[in-house]
């Protein structure tokens, strides 16, 4: 359990620095995101595009199993959510909430992390969802402010993590972020 549990944590730190360490470019994308295997449909906001394995576009050198799909603004490609899917399939409730308590009490061992916020929130379209949202801030070259939304469903832990300037933050979060994390479907 405790392995786990320090898995979720590393694959919480490993996604904040690898999240943008490259330029992109962009394309176009449908409006509906559906995947069968995860379990997950919801809706991408207009002027998003989506890469994945099989339209990996730009993003190609940053798709792999451990991080599937990128969603990114047209009109900003700095602004964006990376997935990562954990490969093991038996996550539990308990080590969501482990994680949480782990991000409360020392947050990310990093001297560029700033934790803004760690709660419990529910998303999806029927806002039943239980995750962790963990709102942070990266002080760099160019700063980024944080969202990740981390998440157990058929045993799989899902971490989005969302990110664009601190001063882009609240107006990216209402039109793209929580749009997604609010359209959000389940199916076992």
């Amino acid at each position: 359990l405790q392995i786990k549990t320090l898995s979720l944590t590393l694959m919480l730190c490993c996604t904040v620095f690898i999240s943008f360490m490259l330029p992109s470019t962009v394309m176009s994308a449908g409006n509906i995101f559906s995947n069968e295997k995860w379990g997950l449909k919801f809706i991408v906001p207009a002027g998003v595009n989506v890469y994945t394995t099989e339209n990996p576009g730009p993003m190609a050198s940053r798709i792999n199993s451990e991080t599937p799909l990128w969603l990114v603004s047209s009109s900003l490609a700095s602004e964006r959510i990376n997935l990562k899917v954990s490969q093991f399939q038996d996550a539990t409730e308990k080590e969501l909430d482990e994680t949480k308590q782990q991000l409360e009490q020392s947050g990310l061992p990093f001297s560029q992390y700033q934790r803004i916020s760690v709660k419990f929130i529910k998303i999806g379209k029927q806002g039943n969802k239980k995750a962790v949202e963990h709102i942070h801030a990266l002080k760099q070259r160019e700063p980024k402010k944080l969202r990740q939304i981390m998440f157990i469903h058929n045993g799989r832990v899902f971490n989005f993590t969302c990110a664009t300037s601190p001063e882009r933050f609240d107006t990216a979060n209402n039109q793209f972020f929580d749009s997604i994390f609010s359209s959000m479907e389940f199916k076992e």
